[in-house]
């Protein structure tokens, strides 16, 4: 073969290559066609023999000039997850490679759900609140990387968030979540109406006429470097409420369970319940007065 053909067939190899590597995933970006990133914290995994890697979280970012790898992501962190739409049921078909997801009604037990699924690789979603990503592996070896970088330890994803699976290949699982408990939910099968706050949207949820009002005091990472369920459920009689209103409104804030709560006047020394999904608890309280002092803690139901 003279040299012209070895050149030749030396630079088709190399173009070759060079057609064949990786082209990063961009998670939170708008576009797959970003070439540079301009963004706080952004932290880049790649896969080479077999073995996944993290950077340290990075401000600027120039794609093209990556070193190439066999496979490989970014985490930026512009991505908005919430008030996406009620996914049906609770059955995932997950194809190999990227996914982007929302969660049922109840959302998912991360942990319960994917620790026995050794062929998905990564769950992610996005905390605004701390401006992080949130992440789980069920391999031990990736799960001590996500903890060792500026990623948030995953264990649930409440309802109306997306999330972004990865998966080796395609495969179809059934979500487990966490549901009001049987000690709750006799209550409310007596005809008692619940409520649900969440710290996800920090939003204040009232009842139809206004003379209840309640907030979640859970953050979404309530224990540091921890992603987990921050919604609570106020369980209470609504006949009590269409009595004539007091319009003064008082407020309560237990420290166990977390959660604020303004009621009307007209409503004290009223039994109430509350269902904590991050402690997966039911407690009984009295709305406080002259007479009932603001205690500190719920009684929990047993």
């Amino acid at each position: 073969m003279n040299k012209k053909l070895i050149i030749l067939a030396a630079t088709f190899l190399t173009l070759s290559l060079e057609a064949d590597c990786n082209s990063y995933y961009l998670l939170g970006a708008k576009s797959q066609d970003e070439k540079k990133i301009v963004q706080e914290n952004s932290i880049v995994w790649d896969y080479e023999k077999n073995n996944w890697s993290v950077s340290e979280p990075q401000n600027t970012l120039n794609i093209e000039s990556l070193q190439c790898k066999d496979d490989g992501y970014i985490l930026i962190n512009n991505e908005l997850n919430q008030n996406r739409e009620i996914k049906k049921d609770n059955i995932y078909t997950i194809k190999k490679g990227w996914n982007y997801f929302t969660t049922p009604k109840d959302g998912i037990d991360v942990v319960k759900s994917f620790q026995n699924q050794k062929d998905i690789k990564f769950v992610y979603t996005y905390d605004t609140t701390s401006k992080a990503w949130a992440g789980y592996s069920p391999v031990t070896k990736i799960q001590e990387k996500i903890a060792s970088t500026r990623i948030l330890s995953l264990r649930y994803i409440e309802p109306r968030v997306g999330f972004y699976i990865y998966a080796i290949k395609n495969i179809t699982i059934k979500t487990d979540a966490t549901v009001i408990n049987k000690q709750c939910q006799k209550i409310i099968d007596k005809g008692y109406t619940t409520l649900i706050a969440t710290a996800v949207d920090k939003k204040v949820v009232s009842n139809q006429d206004k003379s209840l009002a309640i907030k979640s005091r859970y953050a979404s990472h309530y224990r540091r470097g921890i992603y987990n369920d921050s919604r609570v459920a106020f369980i209470f009689d609504e006949k009590k409420h269409l009595k004539k209103s007091s319009h003064k409104m008082l407020t309560y804030g237990p420290i166990v369970p977390a959660v604020m709560i303004q009621y009307d006047e007209s409503l004290q020394d009223s039994w109430f319940f509350v269902f904590d999904y991050f402690k997966k608890e039911c407690y009984r309280g009295i709305y406080p007065s002259k007479k009932v002092p603001p205690f500190s803690s719920l009684s929990k139901l047993k």
